[in-house]
């Protein structure tokens, strides 16, 4: 629902789709290139609500972000969406289309890595647990050892301790774009 898509990229998602032992559906318009973007606004909207329209579709993954998914917004059917709940995935520009659905429907969506990202055996074994077996809860410690070899170390606690409560969040950029509109947090 935002940038073109190169072939590099799609190869990616697809090898990870199938790494994860998904199936995939792609959606009509993802191999469309209309200025920066996967095809025209009409196109990836009808991509979006394809998806979520399509009971043999259990979740949606973005292939990327980018840019252009918040020219959607007012578009979209969230009716539509509400009534065919599924996981929807992604991060970056993918950020306006978190923060609209649930700001427009409750429902939960899940930032993180696109389809095309680099899946590290952390990224995988986060995606099975949070994603695919059904157990209430995640959680994320800094000392997982999967974590801290995708990050070399890098992954620490500031302050240490537990937390846990409503998480909204994203693209930063996004974040502070859709401030003051009826798709703001």
């Amino acid at each position: 629902p935002s940038s073109a898509v190169s072939r590099t990229q799609l190869e990616n998602c697809l090898a990870n789709m199938s790494t994860l032992g998904l199936n995939y559906r792609l959606g009509e318009s993802v191999r469309v290139k209309k200025g920066f973007v996967a095809g025209t606004d009409a196109q990836r909207l009808a991509d979006l609500h394809t998806m979520f329209a399509d009971s043999a579709v259990d979740g949606i993954i973005c292939i990327r972000g980018g840019y252009g998914s918040q020219r959607l917004l007012d578009e979209i059917n969230y009716d539509l969406i509400q009534k065919n709940p599924k996981v929807f995935l992604g991060y970056s520009d993918i950020t306006a289309l978190h923060l609209a659905i649930y700001q427009k429907t409750g429902l939960i969506t899940f930032h993180g890595p696109n389809g095309d990202s680099s899946f590290s055996p952390f990224t995988s074994e986060a995606y099975r647990k949070l994603l695919f077996e059904n157990e209430p809860g995640y959680t994320l410690s800094a000392e997982n050892e999967l974590l801290q070899e995708a990050y070399k170390n890098l992954a620490y606690p500031i302050y240490p301790g537990k937390a846990t409560g409503e998480l909204i969040g994203g693209n930063l950029t996004l974040l502070s774009t859709l401030m003051g509109t009826p798709f703001q947090p």
